[in-house]
């Protein structure tokens, strides 16, 4: 049971991912094609480890803290709302947070504000490699919605 709420949670939130991964656009290639980009994309990609939902004003509460994920180590807690992320504030007109999160790989170094209970609180998380596991989840996704007709291979 609790591996199926792992799955679905995995795959809202690669619902999300995917619309950064091919910039908001239609693949148009071959999946072959498009697996190997999303292959290349997430392995530059940093993981916070964290499920997020978004909330008023374009900030993002957390939902869950992945064990052993970079955001455990530096203190996030379910119920933490994102404010910024290096200075950057998330539900900007501009979209300067996203762009920011965006360019940050693995290893970079990334300071949060976040709002818990009353208070706002500074965490600093260095970003990790997003988890096979993850990624598989995240390019299956992106296969299912963006070439109808492809079977994906099951163990």
């Amino acid at each position: 049971m609790r591996q199926i709420r792992f799955v679905m949670i995995a795959v809202m939130m690669c619902a999300i991912a995917i619309s950064a991964f091919a910039g908001g656009e239609k693949c148009k290639g071959e999946a072959k094609d498009c697996v190997k980009k999303l292959e290349a994309k997430i392995a530059a990609k940093g993981w916070l480890g964290v499920e997020t939902a978004k909330v008023e004003h374009g900030y993002f509460k957390v939902e869950r803290v992945h064990a052993g994920s970079p955001a455990e180590a530096a203190g996030f807690q379910p119920g933490d709302v994102l404010l910024a992320i290096n200075g950057a504030k998330f539900g900007d007109k501009e979209g300067k947070a996203a762009l920011k999160k965006a360019k940050m790989g693995p290893g970079s170094e990334v300071e949060y504000i976040v709002k818990r209970a009353d208070n706002k609180a500074k965490l600093v998380a260095t970003l990790g490699h997003v988890p096979e596991k993850v990624a598989k989840i995240w390019i299956a996704e992106h296969i299912e919605h963006e070439h109808k007709g492809i079977k994906m291979a099951s163990k």
